[in-house]
């Protein structure tokens, strides 16, 4: 998400779900790399989300050697939701599931999700180290 949204609409609904509970929460938003995502003391995180991060093919990898560096590997999950195909751009989960594809290290499931009719296929991923 850019900036804006995540200050107005996901951080207040994060807080509110996870009020009472003893949760660490970091947002970033901007290009993917692991300037300033990768948590200083080493330790990873156990829960990576990424939305509409898959636009442009050229993103795709970056995301993946990004989320991948963060992500715990015992118990860690990445889950990504992206429209199936970005038209114009050929970007989208059919894109980063290609690249995960080459991967021998992870496993990948689709998140079952409601089909809308008249809208562009959309995707969750989820994505678990082996």
């Amino acid at each position: 998400y850019n900036e804006v949204a995540l200050r107005l609409a996901a951080k207040p609904a994060v807080r509110w779900n996870l009020d009472n509970l003893n949760v660490e929460v970091r947002y970033f938003s901007g290009a993917w790399c692991t300037n300033g995502v990768l948590p200083a003391n080493g330790q990873c995180y156990h829960l990576v989300l990424s939305s509409e991060c898959t636009y442009e093919v050229s993103d795709v990898p970056v995301l993946v050697k990004t989320a991948l560096a963060c992500l715990a590997r015992r118990g860690g999950v990445w889950l990504d939701a992206s429209k199936a195909h970005y038209f114009g751009v050929g970007g989208g989960a059919d894109e980063l599931r290609r690249v995960l594809a080459k991967r021998d290290d992870v496993r990948v499931d689709d998140v079952e999700l409601p089909h809308v009719p008249g809208e562009n296929v959309r995707r969750v991923t989820a994505i678990r180290w082996l």
